[in-house]
């Protein structure tokens, strides 16, 4: 009985202890943040400096840090710190997440990108992981290795198909755009993307035929998907249809384009070689 009450006690020290430890790095913390509130930036790290030599692990205080140095833009003692960061026993997915939407945000997109590379390797199933990693390289310009990854994950969350095939038609993979297209799974977005994919390709016949069904999900009340039906129609044509859709145009963005299509189809009449 003495055994258990002695190591209980103990239990019940070290539980005691390890709060007070969680207190007062706490309390570095608050320093830190007041100090950072007021303008003084270099007293707001020195206080976290402090915190940290006698409390290294703390999660709270190594996190503080790190996005006072981002946003210092101190990058190397960022990605210096992010290591130490990261190879604590604790970190997790989310650590790796909050470092490189920092990074992202602060336009080090090279430094972000590799760390949420190293992170799938440790966590190569988390979808928003990957997602991360796409908006990173889809804000460095590089949109085809973005639509790659915006397409794995629309293997098992089917809504990122479209932004998948969006990317795809902004780099002019139109066949890819079209096979992830149908695999979006709102009827709105992925008729109003096909239209536009289908433009893109000059299937002006496959334009042509969507007037149905644009119309019965609504979409020509959008007079941007009317006046894109009207020049498919145009050059299927069907002037005459194409005409009428014009006519029911009338956001005042789109009246120099009308105008400019009723010229063209006036100069076109009985005259085959301008379609």
């Amino acid at each position: 009985l003495c055994r258990i009450s002695t190591a209980t006690v103990e239990a019940d020290d070290s539980i005691a202890n390890r709060e007070t430890a969680d207190a007062i790095a706490t309390t570095y913390g608050m320093r830190a943040q007041a100090r950072w509130g007021l303008g003084e930036k270099n007293a707001a790290i020195n206080a976290l400096d402090r915190g940290l030599e006698q409390f290294p692990d703390s999660a709270e205080l190594l996190r503080r840090k790190l996005f006072y140095l981002v946003d210092l833009k101190l990058f190397v003692e960022v990605l210096a710190l992010g290591d130490r960061f990261l190879t604590r026993p604790d970190a997790n997915v989310e650590d790796y997440l909050a470092l490189g939407e920092a990074l992202r945000q602060a336009r080090q997109f090279k430094q972000a990108a590799d760390l949420l590379e190293r992170a799938r390797l440790s966590y190569p199933d988390d979808e928003k992981l990957v997602i991360q990693l796409a908006h990173t390289y889809l804000a460095d310009d590089r949109v085809l290795t973005a639509a790659m990854l915006f397409e794995l994950a629309a293997q098992t969350t089917p809504k990122y198909a479209h932004q998948a095939a969006e990317l795809y038609l902004r780099e002019g993979r139109f066949e890819r755009a079209e096979m992830l297209n149908a695999r979006v799974p709102d009827r709105k977005l992925k008729m109003k993307q096909r239209l536009g994919i289908l433009l893109k390709m000059s299937r002006w016949d496959l334009v042509a035929g969507m007037g149905p069904s644009l119309s019965r999900l609504g979409l020509l009340e959008n007079d941007e998907v009317r006046y894109a039906l009207a020049y498919g129609l145009f050059k299927s044509g069907d002037h005459a249809l194409a005409t009428r859709h014009l006519r029911l145009v009338r956001s005042p963005q789109l009246i120099e384009q009308v105008s400019a299509l009723r010229r063209t189809m006036a100069d076109c009449r009985g005259n085959q070689a301008c379609l």
